[in-house]
């Protein structure tokens, strides 16, 4: 059986000075190009953003702009966050006779974001992998401009 697509997306600092929905908050030349990939080419059936603030919050939640980042946070600070981030995935996709078996992560993020959670998740797929940011922009540019999934592998 097909697995459910799910894709997470790390927050950025850069963001708007007003309330919005979540994908419109974030405003960085990164986000706004994976938003685009994921939304266009990957074509998931649920989109997250993993937020320094919230946690998992769904992508068309209105929140307002917050000040707050994981690389500011101690060791036990981003431990405690990466739990309250696997609680809301259990409940958020433990459901209705559905366990995390089910789903198919690609988790869109850099490795504050995703360092302790990897274990959590039975199917995962790490996509931007270790890549710096340049070379994460030129291949989601490539990407959209091509209209194809990009082969990670061939980037690294």
């Amino acid at each position: 059986m097909e697995k459910i697509k799910i894709c997470l997306i790390s927050c950025v600092s850069q963001k708007t000075n007003y309330p919005t929905k979540c994908k419109d908050l974030y405003i960085s030349p990164l986000f706004k190009k994976t938003w685009n990939y994921v939304r266009d080419i990957e074509k998931p059936q649920g989109v997250y953003i993993l937020s320094a603030l919230h946690g998992l919050i769904r992508y068309d939640v209105m929140v307002k702009p917050y000040d707050k980042t994981l690389l500011d946070m101690s060791k036990e600070e981003s431990l405690e966050w990466a739990e309250k981030v696997k609680k809301q995935i259990t409940e958020t996709f433990v459901k209705d006779g559905r366990t995390l078996e089910d789903y198919q992560f690609q988790i869109f993020a850099g490795s504050k974001y995703y360092e302790n959670l990897l274990d959590f998740f039975p199917n995962k797929e790490l996509v931007f992998g270790f890549l710096p940011i340049g070379k994460r922009l030129g291949a989601l540019t490539r990407a959209l401009n091509s209209g194809k999934k990009i082969r990670w592998e061939d980037y690294k």
